[in-house]
């Protein structure tokens, strides 16, 4: 998906027991996001300055405020009960104005 600078995007993952399918909750959760030209910014739920949101049983993100163009790069993992990680990214375009 392409964005551009300004937007906002919700970054989202879903935790699941592999066994099952069943949503689950890892015991910690982590995500680092890491901006086109910037330093990362590593997230941890529980944390009083974290901006993790938990939606539902093993559903959790983030909104996160888009300041520069370029490939966002984004990773989920969890760990504990449950050991998992997810990875993706998403696009923020060069403004044509």
């Amino acid at each position: 998906m392409t964005y551009d600078v300004g937007d906002r995007v919700r970054v989202t993952a879903t935790f699941t027991n592999e066994l099952t399918g069943a949503p689950m909750d890892p015991s910690v959760i982590t995500l680092t996001i890491r901006p086109p030209r910037l330093p990362s910014i590593l997230h941890q739920y529980g944390n009083p300055s974290s901006a993790i949101v938990r939606q539902a049983l093993g559903v959790y993100y983030i909104d996160q405020d888009i300041t520069v163009h370029g490939s966002w790069y984004y990773r989920w993992s969890g760990s504990g009960a449950l050991v998992a990680a997810e990875e993706s990214h998403f696009f923020v375009r060069v403004s044509s104005v």
